[in-house]
C-alpha cells in the first residue's frame, strides 16, 4: 500500500472512531516528516492509550531504566533538501562512535545512520571535526547558521 493511500485510510477511520482533527493534524505531521508507518501506528497507540496504562509504562521503565546514551557533540547540516548529521557519543558499554545521519528527512533514524569509526573520544571528535570541514567545502550549511 501507498503511503498516501495509508494516510487517507488512516485518516478516514480516526476521523470515524475518534472524530478529532488534532489527532489526524497530528498524523500527518509524522508523515510529512519522513516516519514510517510502523511508527505512524506506534503513535496512534499511544495516542489512545488510558491513563492507567502509560502509569504501568512508567513504572516499568523505572524499574529498568535503559541507561542513556552520551552525547558528546553533534552538528547538524543541510543542503537543499538533503540533512546531514555528525554525532560523535558512546553508548552504554562501548566504545565512543562517530556516526552520521544523510537523509531526505529532518530526522535521524538507524535506517540513515552510518557508524563511519569507533574508538578513543579525541580521535572521534577529531573525525567529527574534519568531516564538519569538508562538507562545509562541499556546500552543506551549517543548521541555524
Amino acid at each position: 500500500m501507498s503511503n498516501r493511500l495509508f494516510v487517507r485510510v488512516l485518516t478516514a477511520l480516526i476521523v470515524l472512531t475518534v472524530g478529532s482533527t488534532a489527532h489526524t493534524r497530528r498524523i500527518e505531521q509524522l508523515f510529512r516528516a519522513g516516519r514510517r508507518k510502523e511508527d505512524v501506528l506506534q503513535a496512534i497507540t499511544n495516542m489512545h492509550r488510558s491513563i492507567k496504562r502509560w502509569e504501568e509504562v512508567a513504572s516499568e521503565q523505572a524499574k529498568n531504566p535503559a541507561p542513556p546514551v552520551k552525547l558528546l557533540k553533534a552538528v547538524f547540516l543541510f543542503k537543499g533538501s538533503r540533512w546531514r548529521y555528525l554525532v560523535v557519543d558512546q553508548p552504554p558499554g562501548k566504545e565512543v562512535r562517530f556516526r552520521v545521519h544523510i537523509d531526505e528527512q529532518r530526522h535521524a533514524s538507524t535506517e540513515n545512520m552510518i557508524i563511519m569509526r569507533t574508538g578513543a573520544e579525541s580521535e572521534m571528535l577529531a573525525a567529527l571535526d574534519s568531516d564538519y570541514q569538508a562538507a562545509l567545502k562541499e556546500g552543506w550549511q551549517l543548521e541555524g547558521g
